[in-house]
Parts: structure tokens; C-alpha cells; sequence
């Protein structure tokens, strides 16, 4: 079996709102994203073995186009150094 090479930044929000605002904001920088549901409310989680539900839809903002990725690591990039040192550590990994 081939070994996927992807790289995905992803951020999650309960408000879409924020979601798209981002977006709207890295498409002005031209980074393209796509905006998903991941959770609905109600949907049940376990943690730590005890049953909670969402109380509310979970959404989460992605960038999968590797020159996106690239483009959002040289233009953007993370304030907290882990994050940042482990995107350029992927980007290296990957050749992008």
C-alpha cells in the first residue's frame, strides 16, 4: 500500500461565522479552503469513558492544496513556534 503525502491545516470553530470570515480573509490572499461540518449537535462522544454529546454543530476550516499549504506557511503562518516549526519540518518532509 502507497503512503499518502498530504499536509492539511485545519481549525475548528462551534461558530461558522468566524469560519467563513477567515476564509474570506486567506482568499483575499489567495489561499484556497473549504469549510466542513465535522460534528452535529447531539452527535454522542466518548471521553475518558463517559458519554457527552455536542451541544451544537462543530466546524472546521482546511487548506489541502499543497501549494495553498505552502503559500499559507510563507504568508500567514502560525504565532506558536511548535506549529510553525512542525508545518516547515512537513513542507521539508514533503519537498513543497
Amino acid at each position: 500500500m502507497k503512503k499518502s503525502k498530504t499536509l492539511v491545516i485545519d481549525v475548528s470553530n462551534y461558530d461558522k461565522v468566524v469560519l467563513t470570515f477567515v476564509r474570506d480573509l486567506l482568499q483575499l490572499l489567495g489561499i484556497h479552503s473549504k469549510i466542513y461540518r465535522t460534528k452535529r449537535k447531539g452527535q454522542k462522544v466518548r471521553i475518558r469513558d463517559k458519554i457527552y454529546s455536542y451541544n451544537s454543530d462543530l466546524y472546521s476550516l482546511r487548506i489541502h492544496r499543497r501549494r495553498d499549504v505552502s503559500k499559507f506557511a510563507k504568508t500567514v503562518g502560525f504565532t506558536i513556534k511548535r506549529k510553525m516549526n512542525a508545518l516547515i519540518y512537513a513542507l521539508t518532509v514533503l519537498s513543497i
